[in-house]
């Protein structure tokens, strides 16, 4: 697999994840959790609290049926992605697995000898600096509407916005893209799940056939130290075979 490739990759799957807003409805999910705010409002609150109280985070992405096992944990307030993905090339099943820190690109790439290597690169641009896009704030996001609905243990929102990602093509590839988010919002306040499913036109009237979902657990159970170890990891992959490397990490696929 080439390099430039694993990076474009790792750019789709990190750019995630004024209009009128509903009231909410319902019961509350918690007392407090929220409360008396519309669905903008909530918007906004919820992204904040991502941003701010999050120290690490296990966040699942399945697009169109490629998923991505995303770890991003936050470390002297920067953020720092690990990030393993198996999907299918030709008659196999390849392996993407990168860390970025700060300018620091870590990655592990399938050599000519159909062993792994293990490479890092100093001079990485692509810093991320929020686990999740500011789509009120954001200038490659317009929000024409949320709404807000409260069930017994979660608040869902639905959104209506355009967006400006970033494509497969290259890392400064961009296309402009409408969307119809929901997002899950857990009993403490977290976001537990997004879905955007992308439509053709401002209308949303047709969809485009691609959908993107964001599966986030296990709030704040790691540290640096486990950061540390993770790249530890990858080194220690360095020179091993397919097999061998999936095995270590615990990978499990089934050849085509």
């Amino acid at each position: 697999m080439k390099l430039k490739r694993i990076i474009a990759c790792l750019c789709a799957v990190m750019l995630v994840g004024c209009g009128s807003s509903d009231k909410p409805s319902g019961s509350s999910t918690q007392k407090g959790l929220y409360e008396n705010l519309d669905g903008k409002a909530t918007l906004g609150e919820v992204i904040k609290k991502m941003n701010n109280d999050v120290s690490y985070v296990k966040s699942d992405t399945d697009e169109n049926g490629n998923i991505v096992n995303n770890e991003i944990y936050k470390i002297d307030n920067h953020l720092c992605f690990v990030s393993k993905s198996v999907f299918e090339e030709g008659a196999y099943n390849t392996l993407s697995y990168t860390i970025t820190q700060g300018n620091n690109f870590h990655s592990l790439y399938l050599g000519d000898d159909n062993t792994y290597k293990y490479d890092i690169m100093n001079d990485y641009s692509h810093i991320v600096e929020k686990i999740h896009v500011d789509y009120l704030n954001d200038k490659n996001y317009e929000v024409y509407n949320v709404e807000r609905k409260d069930e017994d243990n979660q608040i869902v929102l639905t959104i209506k916005l355009k967006m400006t990602e970033i494509t497969g093509g290259g890392i400064e590839e961009t296309e402009t893209r409408y969307a119809i988010s929901q997002i899950v919002i857990n009993k403490d306040g977290y976001i537990s799940q997004e879905e955007i499913t992308y439509y053709t036109n401002d209308q949303f009237s047709e969809t485009s056939g691609d959908i993107k979902t964001i599966k986030n657990s296990d709030f704040n159970s790691k540290n640096q130290k486990d950061f540390e170890k993770e790249i530890d990891l990858m080194k220690s992959c360095d020179g091993l075979t397919d097999q061998e490397v999936k095995e270590k990490l615990n990978i499990i696929t089934e050849e085509a």
